[in-house]
C-alpha cells in the first residue's frame, strides 16, 4: 500500500475513534447531568407525618449523644433522638460524633482505633464547646442506648446518623432486634452512598420499611460544589435513598429544587433549626431541630453542639454543574468535527485506491 494510502487509513481511524469518545463523552455527561434525577426506591413523601427529631438528643438534659440526652432527655419525654453512630476498633458502636475523642472526653484518642473496654474507662467532659453541665456521664453504646429507650417510650423513633460501613450494619441490627414499634417512621442517615446502598440492602434482608437518607453538607464536595450533586441526585440515585437531607441555608436557597425532589416522592428533611423556625419550612417531612443551651465556643454561639470552628454557609455556585452541561453540549460539535474528518479521510482513501488500480496492471 503507498505510503498516502496508509496516512488516509490511520487518519480515518484515528477520526474515527475520536468520534465514538466525543459521542460516548458528551452521552455519558447529559445523562449523568440529568438522567441521575429518577424517584426514589420506595416512595417516601406523603407516606408520613411530619417526624421531629432532636439533635444528638435533647442537650439541655446532658451532653451530646449520651444516656442522659437521648434517653432521659428524649426518648423518655416523648421526643425522637437522632443520634451518632460510630465503631470501635472491635466493631462495637457506640454514639459519637467527632472522629476523634478530643472534644468530648479530653482524650486524645481516634474513635475508630480505640477498643470498647477503652471508650468505656472515658469519661465525658463536664465542659462542652463552652457550656458547662452538671452531669457526668459515659460514651454509651449503640445496644444499650436502643434498649433503654425503647423501654421507657416503645413509640420512639430514630435518626441513625451514622459514619461508616460497620456503624451501619450495626445500627441495622441493633433497631432490628429492638422492642420498639417505630420502625417504619425511623430513618438511616449517611453522607456516603456507598454506605447508604449498604443499609438499603440490609434493611431489605431485614424486612423492614425504614427509610435512608443521604445529606448533603453545605462547603463541600469541591471541586464540582453542592449545587452539583443538589441538582443531579448523583449521590442519592447510587445509594437507592428516599430522603435528601440538607442544612437551612440550602433550603434558603433552593427551595424550588428541593421541591422538585417531593414532586418525584422523595421526603425532604431540614436541618441546623431551633423548634422555633420549623414553621418557616411547612413542607419539610423531617425536622432535625436543635434543642439545647448556648454553646460559646462555637460559631456565633450556635445550639446542637456542633463544635468545629467554621460557620455553616452555603453559596450556591453553579459553575459545577453548568461547566459539565456546556463540556456535554460541546461534545457534540466535535463530533460533528470528527465525522467530517473521517469522511474526508474516506474520499481520500477511495481516490488513493482508485489511482493504484490505474497504476498497477
Amino acid at each position: 500500500m503507498p505510503k498516502c494510502c496508509s496516512r488516509n487509513v490511520l487518519g480515518l481511524l484515528c477520526s474515527s475513534c475520536c468520534g465514538l469518545v466525543w459521542l460516548g463523552g458528551g452521552i455519558a455527561t447529559l445523562a449523568v447531568l440529568y438522567g441521575s434525577r429518577a424517584p426514589p426506591r420506595q416512595m417516601c413523601y406523603g407516606q408520613f407525618g411530619p417526624v421531629i427529631f432532636l439533635h444528638r438528643g435533647n442537650l439541655t438534659h446532658g451532653q451530646e449523644n449520651t444516656l442522659e440526652s437521648v434517653v432521659s432527655g428524649a426518648a423518655a419525654l416523648g421526643a425522637n433522638p437522632e443520634v451518632d453512630v460510630m465503631s470501635t476498633s472491635d466493631k462495637v458502636a457506640i454514639l459519637h460524633h467527632d472522629s476523634n475523642f478530643q472534644r468530648m472526653t479530653g482524650a486524645d484518642k481516634v474513635v475508630e482505633s480505640t477498643p470498647w473496654a477503652e471508650v468505656q474507662l472515658l469519661t465525658v467532659l463536664a465542659e462542652v464547646d463552652g457550656y458547662t453541665y452538671n452531669t457526668t456521664s459515659k460514651v454509651p453504646s449503640l445496644d444499650e442506648t436502643v434498649a433503654n429507650s425503647c423501654a421507657v417510650n416503645p413509640a420512639v423513633a430514630f435518626d441513625f446518623d451514622v459514619k461508616s460501613n460497620v456503624a451501619a450494619e450495626r445500627s441495622v441490627d441493633a433497631w432490628r432486634m429492638s422492642s420498639c414499634s417505630a420502625k417504619s417512621s425511623s430513618i438511616f442517615a449517611t453522607g456516603y452512598p456507598t454506605t447508604g446502598r449498604l443499609m438499603v440492602n440490609k434493611l431489605k434482608e431485614a424486612g423492614m420499611n425504614s427509610h435512608v437518607s443521604v445529606y448533603l453538607h453545605p462547603g463541600s464536595y469541591a471541586p464540582l460544589g453542592l449545587y452539583f450533586f443538589l441538582r443531579t441526585g448523583i449521590f442519592h440515585a447510587a445509594a437507592g435513598a428516599s430522603i435528601i437531607s440538607l442544612h437551612k441555608t440550602v433550603w434558603d436557597q433552593e427551595i424550588e429544587l428541593i421541591s422538585s425532589y417531593e414532586d418525584m416522592g422523595y421526603c425532604t428533611a431540614i436541618y441546623g433549626i431551633r423548634p422555633e423556625e420549623m414553621s418557616l419550612y411547612p413542607s419539610a417531612s423531617i425536622y432535625i431541630i436543635d434543642e439545647g443551651p448556648y454553646f460559646p465556643d462555637t460559631p456565633n454561639g450556635q445550639y446542637g453542639g456542633d463544635g468545629g470552628t467554621e460557620v455553616v454557609t452555603y453559596d450556591g455556585d453553579q459553575s459545577g454543574f453548568y461547566g459539565l452541561l456546556a463540556l456535554g453540549i460541546i461534545c457534540f460539535p466535535m463530533l460533528m468535527v470528527s465525522w467530517a474528518l473521517c469522511c474526508c479521510f474516506c474520499v481520500r482513501l477511495k481516490r488513493g485506491n482508485a489511482v493504484q488500480d490505474v497504476v498497477v496492471p
